[in-house]
């Protein structure tokens, strides 16, 4: 998949988020180009996450929609709704 150069470190961690998603090499990603059109929920809240066996601090999160197309075993093409988890980690700041 051939991405352009990020005009921006806001840009690249984009890029960097598109290039992990599993579903990324489907052409039928629903990317919005307005980010007014982008679902984003956000919670701040003290918990805590395991990632690769070790123990994060979160304290805010953000669970982000998107959306890809699926084909069943009969060829029917559906959209499916996902959402992005982002977990802010830290200690106890502000």
């Amino acid at each position: 998949m051939a991405m352009s150069s990020p005009r921006s470190p806001q840009e690249a961690l984009g890029q960097l988020i598109f290039m992990a998603n599993p579903y990324a090499t489907s052409s039928d990603m629903q990317y919005p180009t307005d980010l007014q059109q982008v679902r984003v929920e956000e919670d701040n809240y003290a918990a805590q996450w395991n990632f690769k066996g070790l123990t994060q601090n979160v304290k805010r999160a953000l669970r982000i929609e998107y959306i890809y197309m699926k084909t069943n075993d009969a060829g029917d093409r559906y959209p499916v709704t996902e959402h992005l988890l982002v977990g802010f980690a830290g200690t106890d700041g502000p």
